[in-house]
């Protein structure tokens, strides 16, 4: 369970430095399943980069004992939203792609993502995230049996066939491979209301499934394959 709201701080006269009028605060039950993944996303894995894409955190706090964590951040609701219902344009496609390459290029190849405990994922970890793709795989076809005529459908099920045995071989070559989000979905990513390319990329918490490192372009994809229109 994960309860968000905003906060209105009050401050000493005494008070100086970075003074905002309105904080969000995150709080993660106990027994949380994502771990201090979200913790370190925004205290940890990208220090040091400028521009960084992903709110400001003031503080962040995780309870290895309870599994549960608090984050608080940035008040960006007055001048941004998530991206339910908003067209794809090729400003919203630049800085979508700019931000998110901005995040993989920092975290790119083993000895970066080595800095931070990342590691490569197993053969288990490939072999979980392939059972969960298939779950998917056969709702996506029920959803649209309508639409597919046979000959699709009998394609499709044969490229989805060789699918586990072709990603346990691409995760075998670490070329290509970075920290990745894994969850670039439209209500993750912030768009500012009125436009001037500055966005962010929210909430990143892995279920036991998720890949945490993976191919940098996969967070591209997730966003742009499936919400956005085909001529998009």
């Amino acid at each position: 369970m994960v309860a968000c709201g905003p906060l209105a701080p009050t401050y000493s006269p005494r008070a100086s430095g970075r003074l905002p009028a309105s904080l969000w605060l995150k709080l993660s039950s106990e027994q949380s399943p994502f771990g201090p993944s979200e913790v370190d996303y925004y205290r940890r894995d990208y220090c040091g980069l400028a521009q960084v894409p992903i709110p400001h955190c003031y503080d962040a706090c995780y309870d290895a004992v309870l599994e549960g964590y608090h984050l608080l951040l940035e008040d960006v609701s007055a001048s941004h939203r998530n991206a339910h219902d908003v067209e794809p344009d090729p400003a919203y496609a630049e800085a979508f792609g700019r931000a998110v390459c901005r995040l993989r290029a920092f975290r790119w190849g083993a000895v970066r993502w080595r800095e931070i405990g990342a590691v490569a994922p197993t053969a288990a970890a490939i072999d979980r995230y392939a059972v969960t793709s298939a779950a998917g795989f056969q709702r996506l076809l029920e959803a649209t049996q309508g639409d597919l005529h046979p000959g699709q459908t009998k394609t499709l099920r044969r490229v989805f066939a060789r699918y586990p045995a072709a990603i346990q071989s691409r995760a075998a070559d670490l070329q290509g491979q970075a920290v990745v989000h894994g969850d670039s979905n439209l209500g993750n990513l912030l768009l500012p209301r009125r436009w001037s390319g500055l966005l962010y990329l929210i909430d990143r918490q892995p279920f036991e499934r998720s890949l945490t490192v993976w191919l940098g372009a996969s967070d591209l994809a997730y966003l742009m394959v499936t919400p956005w229109p085909t001529e998009a």
